[in-house]
């Protein structure tokens, strides 16, 4: 087995495991359900994707490419699903929590939330 193909096997056991499931469609369901969020995954050959719409939203969290290999582990499938969690409440709260002035911040013109993460090896340091 060439080590692509090793790799590619070790990274869908450690996501099965981490999502107690016995498939990817089980993977699919329990993300979604587990999280506030309701994020998705894609699965492909080199990895993943991760990431959520937001309801009542046109807006969706930054997409996080987790590839197989050195550094794929369940820590960080956990991490990269906070991560997706905390954009998320943050871009809801921009487009639908009404402040004292009875609008959104989105309504008021606000700036869309921006987030300083833009790869899951990026957890804990700013660029």
């Amino acid at each position: 087995m060439s080590k692509t193909n090793e790799q590619c096997k070790d990274g869908l056991k450690t996501v099965l495991k981490f999502f107690s499931a016995k498939n990817q469609k089980e993977c699919e369901r329990n993300l979604y359900k587990y999280t506030s969020c309701g994020a998705w995954i894609e699965f492909h050959d080199w990895g993943i994707k991760l990431g959520s719409i937001v309801e009542n939203s046109d807006d969706g969290t930054d997409v996080f490419d987790l590839k197989y290999g050195k550094g794929f582990s369940k820590k960080l499938i956990g991490k990269t699903i906070d991560k997706i969690e905390e954009q998320a409440e943050a871009i809801w709260d921009w487009a639908n929590e009404v402040r004292e002035d009875g609008k959104t911040d989105e309504e008021n013109g606000l700036d869309f939330p921006t987030f300083w993460l833009r790869s899951p090896s990026d957890l804990g340091k700013r660029i």
